[in-house]
């Protein structure tokens, strides 16, 4: 099983979360066939040869990033195939709770009818925020990832793996849905 691990990131937090729940992953996954690829979404130009998707982006005024967007829908027929997760980031309000307030990653997760939409806080990056961010930070009073975020995503990482796992016992990727 060849598992594609991919976001769309500004400053970084998306990239980081995706570099995270790869490296988690591959231990989960330890003593299987699984693969597990992790590629800054600009460099993913096309689905094929992979089995499973995680695919995450960055949250800017309450929006997945355009090239998510994009991403998804030059893709959406393969990834209404294969089990797929979402996950959202972004930093101070950006981020509403609970995840069925982030609209854009609740309505790929339906549109595709990927299995999960998770929401991580992220971080801004404020000497390369824009002004707009800037001040947005500041109303949040310049809040960082949350500490749990790490270890909410190793959790999700032993999720996924269990879920891949009986994918793969089974033989029969139909089951994912």
């Amino acid at each position: 099983m060849r598992i594609l691990i991919t976001a769309a990131a500004r400053y970084g937090s998306s990239s980081e979360i995706a570099e995270r729940l790869g490296a988690a992953l591959r231990v989960q996954l330890s003593g299987t066939r699984a693969t597990v690829d992790v590629r800054r979404l600009d460099e993913v130009h096309g689905l094929d040869g992979y089995d499973a998707v995680i695919l995450g982006s960055a949250v800017y005024m309450g929006r997945w990033a355009r090239s998510a967007r994009t991403f998804v829908a030059a893709n959406a027929d393969t990834l209404d195939t294969v089990p797929t997760w979402l996950f959202s980031c972004g930093s101070g309000d950006d981020i509403p709770t609970p995840a069925s307030r982030c609209a854009d990653g609740e309505r790929i997760r339906d549109m595709i009818g990927a299995r999960d939409h998770r929401v991580f806080t992220g971080r801004l990056d404020a000497p390369r925020a824009y002004r707009r961010e800037r001040l947005l930070a500041a109303m949040s009073h310049g809040r960082r990832a949350e500490d749990g975020t790490v270890a909410r995503v190793d959790t999700w990482a032993v999720s996924i793996a269990w879920q891949l796992s009986r994918l793969e016992t089974s033989g029969d990727a139909a089951v994912a849905r």
